[in-house]
């Protein structure tokens, strides 16, 4: 995915499996310090839902739920 820097974009990989409100850091992407270096940059992971998915994305999501070993009230442990 392509995150917004001070410097422009760069693309972040996110992990498999990640979670809504899972913070990854770019280090070194935020903002200048008054020593010469930067900060850290923080990407807050936000997971959507379609509000009316379509009849295939609804059909993979109901063969992915029916493959998970995941309870479905709960996301699986990191």
């Amino acid at each position: 995915m392509k995150v917004d820097t001070p410097d422009g974009q760069v693309t972040l990989r996110v992990p498999p499996g990640s979670q809504s409100g899972r913070r990854l850091r770019l280090r070194g992407r935020g903002l200048p310090r008054p020593d010469g270096t930067r900060g850290d940059l923080h990407a807050v992971v936000r997971v959507v839902v379609p509000a009316a998915p379509s009849a295939a994305e609804r059909e993979a999501y109901e063969a992915l739920q029916r493959a998970s070993t995941a309870p479905a009230d709960r996301p699986a442990a990191e």
